[in-house]
């Protein structure tokens, strides 16, 4: 079964299956049933390995996608904003609102390491494809607004990329050799990396992306 689309009602998220081809006396395709883990609707979510993981307040919850069972809970900090999962898919980062980025292993249901930020809530985050860095999307009255990018093994900041505005959303091209952010006004400022050389910017957009080139 091929999950197509979660909707995240008060209690409950269900992922539908694609229908199958038209066939006679076809059985009509079951629902999953996802335990979203909250008393209340998931803000963010994300895919990693084979388990959901949605966040909701100062909450994670870990639903495993074979059963639609919650199967552990790890409580963050502070409001959660964002969710991401590593390209290794075994550790996702956890944005909140305690002024930090949390890296959790969802194998072992671990922390494993906190990177303290200056911005009270991170907007936006996004791994490197080898999963060794992670892009933090600043946004706000902080100094430091604009895009960072943070070192994993170290956890020291590696560079930061400052824009005319503070950064809602933020993401890597496939091959990892650019950056980009876009601001409230869908603003996306692309960065060459490592060099973090200003490339080019667009305007007109609501979220970024990258092409299978990375081109656009």
């Amino acid at each position: 079964m091929r999950l197509r689309h979660l909707v995240f009602p008060l209690f409950a998220a269900v992922a539908c299956a694609d229908p199958p081809r038209a066939a006679v006396n076809a059985e009509p395709p079951a629902d999953l049933v996802v335990s979203v883990g909250h008393a209340g609707a998931p803000q963010v979510a994300a895919f990693v390995a084979d388990l959901l993981v949605t966040g909701s307040w100062a909450n994670i919850a870990l639903i495993d996608l074979s059963t639609g069972l919650t199967i552990a809970h790890l409580p963050q900090e502070s409001l959660v904003t964002t969710i991401e999962a590593s390209p290794t898919d075994d550790v996702i980062a956890v944005g909140t609102c305690g002024h930090a980025v949390q890296l959790w292993n969802v194998k072992t249901r671990s922390l494993v390491r906190r990177i303290a930020l200056s911005q009270e809530c991170p907007e936006s985050v996004a791994f490197s494809p080898d999963g060794s860095l992670l892009a933090v999307a600043a946004y706000g009255c902080c100094r430091d607004r604009g895009l960072q990018v943070w070192d994993l093994q170290s956890g020291a900041l590696k560079q930061d990329l400052p824009t005319s505005s503070g950064i809602r959303s933020v993401a890597f091209s496939r091959d990892g050799g650019s950056l980009v952010g876009v601001d409230d006004d869908g603003k996306a400022t692309v960065f060459e990396w490592p060099s973090g050389r200003h490339l080019q910017s667009f305007d007109g957009l609501e979220g970024p992306g990258f092409s299978e080139t990375a081109r656009f």
